[in-house]
Protein backbone atom coordinates (compact mmCIF):
# COMPACT_ATOMS: atom_id res chain seq x y z
CA UNK A 1 0.00 0.00 0.00
CA UNK A 2 1.31 3.61 -1.19
CA UNK A 3 1.86 5.59 1.69
CA UNK A 4 0.56 9.03 1.43
CA UNK A 5 2.77 12.14 2.27
CA UNK A 6 2.08 15.95 3.44
CA UNK A 7 3.52 18.60 1.11
CA UNK A 8 4.04 22.14 2.53
CA UNK A 9 3.54 24.97 0.43
CA UNK A 10 4.64 28.84 1.16
CA UNK A 11 3.11 31.72 -0.05
CA UNK A 12 4.49 35.08 -0.11
CA UNK A 13 3.49 38.17 -0.32
CA UNK A 14 1.72 39.03 -3.65
CA UNK A 15 1.82 34.71 -4.58
CA UNK A 16 -1.34 34.95 -1.61
CA UNK A 17 -3.61 36.63 -4.44
CA UNK A 18 -2.79 33.41 -6.30
CA UNK A 19 -4.72 31.10 -4.41
CA UNK A 20 -8.05 29.26 -6.19
CA UNK A 21 -10.78 31.05 -4.53
CA UNK A 22 -11.56 27.53 -3.51
CA UNK A 23 -8.75 27.08 -1.75
CA UNK A 24 -8.58 30.40 0.03
CA UNK A 25 -12.05 29.87 1.22
CA UNK A 26 -11.03 26.60 2.11
CA UNK A 27 -8.32 28.25 4.81
CA UNK A 28 -11.06 30.82 5.98
CA UNK A 29 -13.56 27.76 7.07
CA UNK A 30 -10.64 25.83 8.68
CA UNK A 31 -9.86 28.70 10.79
CA UNK A 32 -13.53 29.52 11.25
CA UNK A 33 -13.99 25.97 12.57
CA UNK A 34 -10.75 24.92 14.63
CA UNK A 35 -9.75 28.21 16.28
CA UNK A 36 -10.75 29.90 19.06
CA UNK A 37 -10.24 33.41 18.31
CA UNK A 38 -10.78 33.15 14.32
CA UNK A 39 -10.13 36.15 11.85
CA UNK A 40 -13.59 37.92 11.09
CA UNK A 41 -14.34 38.77 7.23
CA UNK A 42 -12.78 41.98 7.90
CA UNK A 43 -9.02 40.58 8.35
CA UNK A 44 -9.00 38.00 5.97
CA UNK A 45 -9.72 41.12 3.36
CA UNK A 46 -6.83 42.72 4.76
CA UNK A 47 -4.79 39.84 4.10
CA UNK A 48 -5.62 39.85 0.33
CA UNK A 49 -5.72 43.81 -0.12
CA UNK A 50 -2.15 44.20 1.67
CA UNK A 51 -0.83 40.75 1.70
CA UNK A 52 3.15 42.19 0.67
CA UNK A 53 3.58 41.65 4.67
CA UNK A 54 2.17 38.39 5.14
CA UNK A 55 3.61 34.27 3.97
CA UNK A 56 1.05 31.68 4.03
CA UNK A 57 1.87 27.77 4.84
CA UNK A 58 -0.58 25.50 3.56
CA UNK A 59 -0.28 21.81 4.57
CA UNK A 60 -1.86 19.38 1.76
CA UNK A 61 -2.06 16.12 1.24
CA UNK A 62 -3.00 14.09 -1.88
CA UNK A 63 -3.69 18.06 -2.68
CA UNK A 64 -6.62 18.32 0.14
CA UNK A 65 -5.98 21.08 2.59
CA UNK A 66 -5.20 19.58 6.25
CA UNK A 67 -3.75 22.50 7.96
CA UNK A 68 -1.77 26.01 7.56
CA UNK A 69 0.01 28.57 9.32
CA UNK A 70 0.14 32.24 8.64
CA UNK A 71 3.07 34.93 9.55
CA UNK A 72 3.42 38.44 9.57
CA UNK A 73 7.20 38.79 7.52
CA UNK A 74 8.85 41.65 9.83
CA UNK A 75 11.34 42.59 6.93
CA UNK A 76 13.86 44.38 9.46
CA UNK A 77 16.87 42.61 10.41
CA UNK A 78 17.17 40.34 12.26
CA UNK A 79 14.75 38.65 9.25
CA UNK A 80 11.57 37.32 12.37
CA UNK A 81 8.34 36.26 11.46
CA UNK A 82 5.42 36.50 13.66
CA UNK A 83 3.65 33.53 14.11
CA UNK A 84 -0.43 34.68 13.85
CA UNK A 85 -2.26 31.04 13.90
CA UNK A 86 -1.13 27.53 13.31
CA UNK A 87 -4.58 25.47 12.24
CA UNK A 88 -4.98 21.66 11.41
CA UNK A 89 -8.06 19.67 10.82
CA UNK A 90 -9.22 17.57 13.87
CA UNK A 91 -8.31 14.25 12.29
CA UNK A 92 -4.76 15.76 11.32
CA UNK A 93 -4.23 16.53 15.90
CA UNK A 94 -1.64 14.87 17.57
CA UNK A 95 0.18 13.31 14.37
CA UNK A 96 3.23 15.43 14.47
CA UNK A 97 2.38 17.41 11.53
CA UNK A 98 2.42 20.80 13.66
CA UNK A 99 5.81 20.07 14.53
CA UNK A 100 6.49 19.05 10.47
CA UNK A 101 5.24 22.45 9.36
CA UNK A 102 8.06 24.34 11.89
CA UNK A 103 10.53 22.37 10.13
CA UNK A 104 9.61 22.92 6.83
CA UNK A 105 9.45 26.68 7.32
CA UNK A 106 12.85 26.65 8.94
CA UNK A 107 14.01 24.43 6.13
CA UNK A 108 11.98 26.71 3.41
CA UNK A 109 13.53 30.44 5.10
CA UNK A 110 17.28 29.55 5.27
CA UNK A 111 18.06 33.40 6.29
CA UNK A 112 14.91 33.44 8.98
CA UNK A 113 16.11 34.53 11.94
CA UNK A 114 13.53 34.37 14.61
CA UNK A 115 9.59 33.91 14.99
CA UNK A 116 7.81 35.27 17.73
CA UNK A 117 4.23 34.65 18.59
CA UNK A 118 1.24 34.92 21.35
CA UNK A 119 -0.37 31.68 22.50
CA UNK A 120 -2.97 31.27 25.18
CA UNK A 121 -1.19 30.41 28.42
CA UNK A 122 -3.72 27.87 29.57
CA UNK A 123 -2.84 26.03 26.26
CA UNK A 124 -0.32 23.71 27.61
CA UNK A 125 -0.83 21.53 24.40
CA UNK A 126 0.40 24.01 21.89
CA UNK A 127 3.18 25.42 24.30
CA UNK A 128 4.91 22.13 24.86
CA UNK A 129 5.29 21.97 21.13
CA UNK A 130 6.24 25.19 20.79
CA UNK A 131 8.80 24.81 23.68
CA UNK A 132 9.96 21.54 22.31
CA UNK A 133 10.69 23.29 18.74
CA UNK A 134 12.85 25.36 20.36
CA UNK A 135 10.49 28.54 21.33
CA UNK A 136 11.47 29.90 24.80
CA UNK A 137 8.81 31.69 27.30
CA UNK A 138 9.23 35.23 27.39
CA UNK A 139 6.69 36.98 29.20
CA UNK A 140 2.77 36.56 30.37
CA UNK A 141 0.64 39.18 29.04
CA UNK A 142 -2.53 39.73 30.94
CA UNK A 143 -6.12 39.86 29.60
CA UNK A 144 -4.38 39.99 25.67
CA UNK A 145 -7.15 38.38 24.13
CA UNK A 146 -10.92 39.58 24.03
CA UNK A 147 -12.20 37.60 26.25
CA UNK A 148 -9.60 38.84 28.68
CA UNK A 149 -7.67 35.66 28.65
CA UNK A 150 -4.59 35.90 29.30
CA UNK A 151 -1.17 35.17 26.78
CA UNK A 152 2.29 33.97 26.75
CA UNK A 153 4.53 35.40 24.57
CA UNK A 154 7.53 33.54 22.96
CA UNK A 155 10.58 33.95 20.73
CA UNK A 156 12.34 31.44 18.58
CA UNK A 157 15.92 31.78 17.69
CA UNK A 158 18.21 30.07 14.58
CA UNK A 159 20.78 29.07 17.36
CA UNK A 160 17.12 27.16 18.95
CA UNK A 161 17.60 23.48 18.02
CA UNK A 162 14.79 21.15 17.46
CA UNK A 163 14.61 18.67 20.61
CA UNK A 164 15.25 15.02 19.15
Amino acid sequence: MKKNKTKSHFYIGKEIRSLRQERFDAIKNLDKKRMKYSWKKGAWSELLQCPDNYLLHELTLDKELIGFSLYLVEVKKPLSLHLLKVVLGEAWEGKGLARKMFEDLVEFYPKLEQIYLEVEAENTRAIGLYETTGFEKLRLLKKYYSDQSDALSMLWNRESRFDA
